[in-house]
């Protein structure tokens, strides 16, 4: 425990913008989901495959409308949404 005080201590005056700690994370989970569902269904394009590829894009995009018009709990952020078409354009590039 003595150690990971240390190494925590070596970074307590790093301050990390807002985006790297909230947004960033967001997309890279959306990143993931995708590019495992690619992985389940590596060959073919099938109608189940493309339907769980659009599942948490769709849920996403779908929060953060419902958060922005208060109509359900949280921060609705644009820079999330950002962050969810940079990823979606990385997995549609890659």
């Amino acid at each position: 425990m003595d150690k990971l005080n240390d190494i925590r201590s070596l970074f307590a005056d790093c301050h990390l913008p807002d985006w790297f700690l909230y947004s960033l994370p967001d997309g890279l989970w959306l990143y993931a989901y995708m590019l495992f569902i690619r992985s389940l269904w590596n060959t073919g394009n099938s109608n189940l495959k493309t339907l769980f590829l659009l599942l948490l894009p769709t849920l996403a995009f779908t929060f953060e409308a419902l958060q922005f018009l208060s109509l359900y709990q949280g921060t609705g952020d644009v820079v999330d949404v950002i962050f969810y078409i940079l990823f979606i354009a990385l997995y549609l590039i890659f």
